[in-house]
């Protein structure tokens, strides 16, 4: 949660790429285990870190797009 209300506040993010994209994987993985093993707990958990993983992936595609590098 602070994580994002801090890119939040500065409409970018200040992490590398790198860390989304393993991140992204990650939290992908778990919540096929979690499908796999049918436990809500780990699907939903995940999920929201899902979303903040993407989002950030989207804040650094714009900022390269936008040479705010």
């Amino acid at each position: 949660m602070y994580q994002w209300y801090y890119s939040y506040r500065r409409h970018a993010s200040l992490l590398p790429l790198g860390f989304w994209i393993i991140s992204l994987i990650g939290s992908c993985t778990i919540v096929i285990y979690g499908i796999i093993r049918r436990n809500p707990v780990s699907i939903l958990g995940q999920s929201f870190g899902f979303v903040a993983y993407v989002r950030n992936i989207v804040l650094l595609s714009r900022q390269r797009k936008s040479g705010d590098q």
